[in-house]
């Protein structure tokens, strides 16, 4: 992945979590990679070439269903990837968010190695999903 022409955005609302997440990235990986904060109701102004984009949707911390925003973001934003976090670990319940379009599912709390490897494998042009998953 060359950092200098991709983008990370995190949408959640929980800013502490938020930047939290945002650290554990920008630990990961050079220095000149982009990685921006938005909440559920401001996530739209972001802009760019959606294919060199990644952005990791906070599901928990956000009250709209999960389906209409991962709907909306497909529609305002096509071709950007997806990756969920989320407090499933049932692939019945996480089947549906890659049949709604996510690239990727991570567990609520990743730990940095994860975290870097399902962004690296959903800029790589792979889905990514958890071991736990991949197994069931």
């Amino acid at each position: 992945m060359d950092s200098n022409t991709h983008n990370i955005s995190i949408i959640s609302d929980q800013k502490v979590r938020a930047r939290i997440i945002q650290n554990l990235i920008q630990k990961g990986f050079d220095p000149a990679v982009t990685v921006t904060v938005a909440g559920s109701e401001d996530y739209n102004i972001m802009y760019g070439e959606f294919d060199k984009h990644l952005i990791l949707v906070d599901l928990i911390s956000i009250e709209k269903p999960s389906r209409l925003l991962i709907k909306e973001i497909r529609e305002t934003m096509p071709g950007v990837k997806i990756i969920a976090l989320h407090i499933y670990r049932s692939l019945m319940l996480v089947k549906p968010l890659y049949d709604m379009g996510i690239n990727g599912y991570i567990y609520y709390e990743p730990s940095r190695k994860e975290l870097i490897q399902a962004i690296h494998s959903v800029f790589g042009g792979s889905n990514y999903k958890p071991e736990y998953l991949v197994h069931t």
